[in-house]
């Protein structure tokens, strides 16, 4: 009956035991439990920051020297190179900003310059035909006036022709009144002679 009685309160003692232990354990397992999981949350806060294009989020737990510590400083380098990659992404749109923005300069003074090339062009042409319609109009004006000149000359000419001719026949004219000229005096001393040798005749 003692013994019984000894294993009864040995029974009790340890349940009693059993019972405290494993309050003491859950208690451990839940400090533990809050010890990790609220960093592992802000971690994962600051993650879900991070994938919504956040990167100026401050990264928790970093000084850590457990896994969790370690997990935050991936998700630190992580961050440095999404930050490194925006700095390249703007640099890039902005270099290609500056690009096209260049190439539209250049296109702007290859359309102005092949509208002031064809705004000469048709000048050129303007004046090429002005100026070969002058050339035409001084040709024309050549002609008619070496036409002229040519009348002029043949004028000329035939007007000295005459005079040479009206020489000649003056020339001509002359020595026929000179030979008439000696023909009356010819005929003068003939009359004369005649007329002399008549009074001697009847004188006799």
């Amino acid at each position: 009956k003692a013994a019984g009685k000894a294993n009864t309160q040995l029974l009790i003692a340890t349940a009693g035991f059993i019972a405290i232990l494993l309050g003491v354990i859950f208690f451990a397992c839940r400090m533990m439990g809050t010890r990790l999981t609220a960093p592992l949350a802000v971690l994962w806060q600051n993650m879900r920051a991070l994938a919504d294009g956040d990167h100026s989020v401050e990264i928790a737990g970093t000084d850590r020297r457990d896994e969790i510590g370690d997990m935050a400083r991936s998700v630190l380098i992580f961050r440095d190179a999404a930050v490194e990659n925006q700095k390249l992404a703007t640099a890039r749109v902005r270099e290609q900003e500056v690009k096209n923005q260049r190439t539209e300069q250049i296109a702007e003074l290859c359309r102005l310059f092949e509208r002031n090339a064809e705004e000469s062009l048709e000048s050129f042409v303007h004046a090429s035909s002005e100026l070969r319609a002058s050339a035409d109009r001084m040709r024309v004006s050549a002609d008619h006036s070496q036409g002229k000149s040519a009348a002029v000359a043949s004028a000329a000419q035939q007007a000295s022709s005459n005079v040479q001719s009206v020489a000649q026949a003056s020339e001509e004219l002359a020595r026929s009144i000179g030979a008439v000229g000696q023909h009356v005096d010819q005929s003068t001393a003939i009359s004369g002679n005649a007329i002399t040798e008549a009074k001697r005749a009847s004188d006799t």
